[in-house]
């Protein structure tokens, strides 16, 4: 929370002109004696005098306990424990005025730097915030954290307050969720909504939820989000209150899912290259038809493939094969080809050591030749990783859709 002061000014004479020249804040400077333990009254300003219908003369020099609720005395020890380390606390504390009525308050305590430390006297600030700057300021924090927070009367879903983040996170306005609570459920991605089912559950047998889950945004876009729930009961044991905070987590969820990537990657390659150092020259063949299996179900393709090139160099062969189920093997069809029938592909090949096409639509004429026989393959994407030997191309290894 952010203080009222500049913690430069903890000298009592720079305080009292600031608060003097600050009228609606209600400072009360306090002078604890440690000898006798009590607490006195040495200065108001002009907001605590308002806020506590006293004239600065009818408590100057009094004790601070007169101003306090009677089961909130031991506060003072407290208080004073923190200005003894020199720390600034937030306490919330029960005024009583001059009227005799109590005011429930938020206070912030400011120790002095004082020029020469005293034996007997310990002397500091404190700043009382009575309720309408208690909820300006709870508002102010509510209306600029990033993570959107609401709360509804349970059961009915009467809204009482959705924070205005709710529109950077959703995209749409709170206005929208408060007039129709079943756009919290809408926007919810339909393969989620399953979760919305177990946050109830959880919500009735501990009160509260914690769930992850996609939403899609007014924009269309699909994100990520973490949705926590809470019920508050009434005396009775029984909820009377939703309340909620979403937190949009995409990035946290595509930093997790590129580690688990990677992790399973790392699994896949020691696990294909311990298969290849323990088999025998016999079983090259089912080694590499293991790999290829491998390779294609972890990225989930529809072919991965090995051709390699003849020993004079001129042509080139698929000699190994993995597809899909329900994909039609093009091993037989793929024999022999000539490697000058495609200068594009065989050059980027020795070239950059690979060959990577997102859309063989939008191939250049340069690879026309190319374009034709991934098209009539029905390839719609394809990588290829070249393989040499001693700086000679001896053939590629493919993937693709």
């Amino acid at each position: 929370m952010k203080s009222n002061l500049n913690t430069n000014l903890f000298d009592e004479e720079n305080c009292k002109k600031l608060f003097t020249k600050n009228k609606k804040l209600a400072l009360i400077i306090i002078q604890f004696n440690k000898k006798t333990k009590q607490a006195y009254i040495k200065f108001l300003s002009r907001g605590a005098e308002k806020l506590l219908g006293y004239q600065s003369t009818e408590l100057i020099d009094k004790n601070f306990a007169v101003i306090l609720n009677k089961n909130q005395t031991n506060i003072i020890s407290d208080i004073v424990n923190k200005a003894l380390k020199n720390e600034l606390k937030y306490e919330d504390i029960e005024i009583i005025n001059k009227n005799r009525q109590k005011i429930k308050a938020e206070l912030e305590i400011y120790p002095f730097k004082l020029k020469q430390k005293s034996k007997e006297n310990l002397s500091f600030a404190l700043n009382i915030l009575d309720p309408d700057q208690c909820t300006e300021k709870l508002k102010s924090i509510l209306n600029n954290v990033k993570n959107a927070i609401w709360s509804a009367s349970w059961p009915d879903y009467k809204t009482y307050y959705i924070s205005p983040s709710i529109k950077d996170i959703y995209g749409y306005e709170a206005e929208d969720f408060k007039n129709n609570f079943k756009l919290w459920y809408e926007c919810v991605h339909p393969d989620d909504r399953n979760k919305i089912k177990e946050t109830y559950n959880d919500l009735h047998k501990t009160g509260f939820s914690q769930k992850e889950m996609r939403i899609i945004k007014k924009s269309g876009e699909i994100i990520w989000v973490e949705d926590q729930n809470r019920f508050i009961y009434n005396e009775n044991n029984n909820p009377i209150r939703i309340e909620g905070i979403v937190q949009d987590i995409t990035e946290r969820k595509k930093s997790d899912e590129k580690l688990e990537f990677q992790f399973d990657f790392q699994k896949l390659i020691a696990d294909i290259s311990s298969n290849f150092v323990k088999l025998d020259s016999d079983q090259f063949d089912e080694a590499v038809d293991y790999a290829l299996k491998k390779v294609g179900s972890f990225f989930e393709i529809d072919r991965s493939y090995l051709f390699l090139t003849s020993e004079d160099g001129s042509n080139s062969s698929n000699t190994h094969e993995w597809c899909r189920d329900g994909i039609e093997p093009k091993i037989d069809e793929l024999q022999d080809l000539d490697n000058d029938s495609f200068p594009w592909f065989r050059d980027n090949l020795v070239n950059n050591h690979y060959v990577y096409i997102a859309d063989t639509d939008q191939l250049s004429e340069d690879a026309a030749n190319k374009k034709k026989s991934l098209k009539d393959q029905k390839i719609k994407s394809l990588v290829a990783v070249a393989i040499f030997n001693k700086d000679e191309l001896k053939g590629f290894l493919a993937l693709n859709r």
